[in-house]
């Protein structure tokens, strides 16, 4: 199986294989490239033969999205979120989302992950996590803005008052 990602000189689609090497060129623009080893993990994990690294970045990657949700006012999700991923009681989650909440480091066993692999992988993939990445640094954007705008409203109310 082949996950596509995109090569980062020119965007254009590559596709990686199990087995490949995670460092190749680029058959469009012909640059030198390392594959993203969310990808790499990806691959691993559909394969069904997660190594612990890939098991801890898809952890990793799901607790974001939880924190996304957290982030958005939505605990309740988070939590739900949570217990579908990690196959925990509701009290195992509230007391983790919590945790997040205090930004605290939350501990899932190894064998939490092993036996639920197969949600981790759920909505995480690569170009998912790209483009909430992406709709992330879009909100800084717009309160930027937002603020230019303001400041320029403050500075044109000043000038108006200075000439009466």
């Amino acid at each position: 199986m082949s996950i596509e990602f995109q090569c980062p000189s020119c965007l254009r689609r590559l596709y990686y294989e199990n087995g490949e090497s995670p460092f190749q060129t680029c058959h469009h623009c012909k640059g030198k490239i390392i594959v993203p080893s969310t990808v790499v993990h990806q691959v691993e994990i559909e394969n069904e033969k997660p190594t612990e690294y890939a098991l801890r970045e898809q952890r990793d990657l799901k607790l974001a999205e939880i924190q996304n949700e957290l982030n958005a006012g939505r605990k309740i999700e988070a939590i739900k979120n949570f217990r579908e991923t990690f196959g925990s009681d509701l009290r195992t989650a509230k007391d983790a989302i919590d945790r997040l909440e205090a930004n605290k480091n939350v501990h899932i066993s190894q064998t939490a992950l092993r036996e639920n692999y197969s949600a981790l992988q759920e909505h995480t993939s690569p170009m998912t996590s790209q483009n909430s990445l992406a709709k992330q640094g879009e909100q800084p954007k717009i309160m930027q803005l937002i603020m230019t705008l303001i400041y320029i409203a403050i500075g044109v109310a000043i000038f108006f008052w200075l000439m009466d």
